[in-house]
């Protein structure tokens, strides 16, 4: 009984996870990027305001290969959110590009 009460929450949990996630998708949010190095090739990770875990790809310069402007820890970007990329835990994990 135990466990299917706590399979039962975890479906639960992970489905309202998806549901809130799912509310910014096409917005534009502010994020706090946390590491040095990319998470996934290409991407760098950060919060959002409202505690969405987001994959950041920087935008490049065109023409250069660069990106505009470097991304560093610590730094608040706008970004707009495209998508999931895949899932982490329970939670969403989403991908945006800097605006």
């Amino acid at each position: 009984v135990k466990e299917t009460r706590v399979e039962t929450l975890r479906k639960l949990s992970k489905s309202k996870s998806k549901l809130f996630f799912n509310r910014w998708i096409g917005r534009t949010v502010r994020i706090l990027l946390e590491e040095d190095e990319p998470a996934e090739p290409g991407y760098y990770a950060g919060y959002s305001d409202h505690y969405l875990r987001i994959l950041v790809k920087p935008a490049l310069r065109e023409g250069s290969g660069f990106q505009d402007p470097p991304l560093k820890p610590n730094q608040l970007v706008r970004a707009h959110v495209m998508g999931t990329l895949k899932e982490d835990g329970f939670f969403p994990l989403g991908v945006a590009t800097i605006r």
